[in-house]
């Protein structure tokens, strides 16, 4: 995970990370394990759909939050997410790109 800036992101520092698919099918952490204070947002810069979850493991085509390429999800932080499990991301081939943002 490369991390490239930190940016300002409603009004406070954020991290912002450039990640890709570690292996193809099997769910990973985003956000190095580190659940979000205040925010997030993943961006997927890849050519597949991806998968999140603020909590369990997601799975390909389930019924989690899909990210189509271009396309993005973002959630502002609500007090569930201090007790949330890691969140995760899953893409169907290894080195799929995608940005994740947290604050």
């Amino acid at each position: 995970m490369a991390q490239d800036a930190s940016v300002k992101i409603n009004g406070g520092i954020g991290v912002n990370l450039a990640n890709t698919i570690t292996a193809g099918g099997t769910a990973q952490n985003l956000f190095g394990g580190n659940v979000p204070k205040n925010g997030y947002s993943v961006i997927n810069t890849g050519t597949g759909d991806l998968y999140i979850s603020e909590g369990g493991t997601p799975t390909i085509g389930g019924s989690f939050p899909k990210i189509s390429p271009g396309g993005s999800a973002k959630s502002q932080v609500t007090e569930s997410f201090s007790n949330a499990q890691v969140f995760k991301i899953i893409g169907a081939t290894t080195g799929q790109t995608f940005i994740e943002k947290y604050w």
